[in-house]
């Protein structure tokens, strides 16, 4: 919007769009003092500026419309001069940057949520992590002794007491039972060799472990690039984003091979080392939409994981094509050793 102002600020001209800006029409705002419209912020300081022909670029300031709604402004002048070089007024521009601000307010809600995203998943992975130490370390030895005593006893009553001895053989049963259970959670809540060995030691066992429970699917792991640097949150968010990507596969896929790329290389475009993960399967494939069912949380999860990350998320798939994700991290100095 545009409008030439005299020297006491009054409008003495203004376009179609300052029309529309001002909710008014011309014949209303002509020989109206601009300043006096309605302005919400910096009222004092635009009325200054006006009054005095100041020059200002980019005040920002808000204006009510009638629909109860309010516009974000930007205001600038430029001083008006007459034959002998004197202010006679200012062209005043008014820039409405509402959807700018709103654009910019959300973005600022998602940085703020995916931050908070963030966090949230630290917190788990250390609950997760002490959990896991407190079931190692106190239920584990529990256990262990239990099975200790227990072997004891059968041991000794074997040919003297023969129903001690098969209720000492129950005991031994059930708390060897007890303890694949717990380390089988144990591994689920934090997989101990990514701490002792890293990440591709890891991942290998998973693969393996995969590879034992579903023989009828073919496993394939690739890994390259040096991935022995990575921190604990990055290691931690490959190995969520790889078994979530394989649980999905398997679970729902019906697939007979399952490919896992995981790769540290040079960005060129970005001139950073990035980490890049492909998980793809030859399944029956999906309709790729918006992220509702149970399987699609999963995605979900993956996606908010790599984007809290500062990284991408693409998932390509067409029924009776498989599923493809791509996801890539950037490698920053916060996410090495």
């Amino acid at each position: 919007a545009i409008l030439s102002l005299d020297h006491a600020g009054h409008i003495m001209l203004c376009n179609p769009a300052a029309e529309r800006l001002l909710d008014q029409k011309a014949s209303a705002l002509l020989g109206s003092k601009l300043a006096t419209l309605g302005f919400i912020d910096n009222k004092q300081r635009i009325t200054d500026v006006l009054e005095n022909c100041d020059i200002v670029e980019n005040l920002e300031t808000s204006f009510p419309q009638s629909s109860g709604e309010f516009l974000s402004i930007l205001l600038s002048t430029v001083r008006l001069l007459d034959a002998d070089k004197s202010v006679s007024g200012v062209i005043c521009t008014l820039r409405d940057i509402t959807e700018h601000k709103k654009a910019e307010s959300a973005e600022n809600q998602l940085r703020e949520t995916r931050l908070l995203a963030q966090h949230i998943s630290e917190v788990q992975e250390g609950e997760r992590r002490h959990l896991a130490r407190e079931l190692h370390d106190e239920l584990g030895q529990c256990l262990t002794a239990i099975k200790t005593d227990a072997v004891l006893i059968r041991n000794r009553t074997e040919q003297t007491e023969p129903k001690v001895f098969t209720s000492a053989q129950a005991i031994i049963d059930v708390a060897s039972h007890i303890y694949d259970v717990v380390h089988n959670m144990i591994t689920r809540l934090r997989p101990s060799p990514l701490d002792d060995l890293g990440l591709v030691p890891t991942l290998e066992e998973s693969i393996s472990a995969w590879q034992g429970r579903k023989p009828d699917i073919n496993f394939k792991l690739h890994v390259a690039g040096t991935l022995d640097n990575l921190n604990e949150m990055m290691n931690m968010t490959v190995f969520r984003v790889v078994q979530e990507s394989i649980t999905n596969a398997v679970r729902h896929a019906d697939a007979s091979e399952i490919a896992i790329s995981v790769i540290n290389e040079h960005d060129m475009k970005n001139d950073r080392e990035q980490l890049v993960i492909d998980i793809s399967d030859d399944g029956k494939g999906m309709e790729v939409q918006d992220f509702h069912s149970d399987v699609d949380f999963g995605l979900l999860g993956m996606r908010e994981r790599a984007q809290s990350m500062g990284g991408t998320f693409q998932l390509n798939s067409a029924l009776g094509e498989g599923v493809s994700i791509h996801i890539t991290i950037p490698l920053g100095a916060e996410k090495t050793v």
